[in-house]
């Protein structure tokens, strides 16, 4: 089973995603990321496809970054980016729901909020 690592999958995914961007996103990855299991690289993998697809949709940003952490016994994701930022009530539906769920699956959390100094930040994390 040829299968690509996870950084491979991930770097390949953010290189997609710049197309429809208009500008390329920082990938940084950090720790053993290649390590996870399965059933978390899956789930990692399609909360930063939806990420970035919100970006694409609603952000109107310029640039953005992609940042996995696993350290110690937490995979942490952060997807942040320079755009209008999030709607005074965004709708708990769509990719968001999704990605929260997603997280809360794996026992995990999943926090959208402001980025600083402008766009939004999104902050998924997960026991491994």
């Amino acid at each position: 089973d040829e299968r690509r690592t996870l950084s491979a999958q991930l770097t390949e995914l953010v290189h997609e995603r710049a197309r429809h961007l208009g500008f390329e996103p920082v990938l940084r990855l950090a720790g053993d990321v290649d390590q996870l299991p399965d059933f978390i690289a899956d789930q990692l993998v399609a909360t930063v496809t939806e990420g970035l697809s919100n970006v694409v949709r609603h952000a109107n940003a310029t640039t953005a970054e992609v940042r996995i952490e696993c350290a110690g016994t937490t995979l942490s994701l952060v997807i942040s980016d320079d755009g209008v930022g999030l709607p005074n009530e965004p709708k708990r539906s769509g990719g968001l729901s999704n990605m929260m769920w997603r997280a809360a699956e794996l026992g995990g959390s999943c926090t959208v909020g402001p980025n600083e100094p402008a766009g939004t930040r999104l902050h998924w994390h997960v026991p491994v």
